[in-house]
């Protein structure tokens, strides 16, 4: 959403647990799962 703030409000933008294409398979998504290494889109 859009919220209003003022000019001197911090802002912050969170991109947590994003694979990057070189290691976007299944075989790498797996193994991190198997570490406990992944979560879901929940945060």
């Amino acid at each position: 959403g859009v919220f209003r703030t003022h000019t001197d409000a911090p802002r912050v933008l969170i991109a947590n647990s994003n694979l990057v294409p070189e290691w976007a398979t299944w075989e790498h998504f797996n193994e991190l799962d198997r570490k406990g290494l992944m979560m879901y889109g929940q945060m």
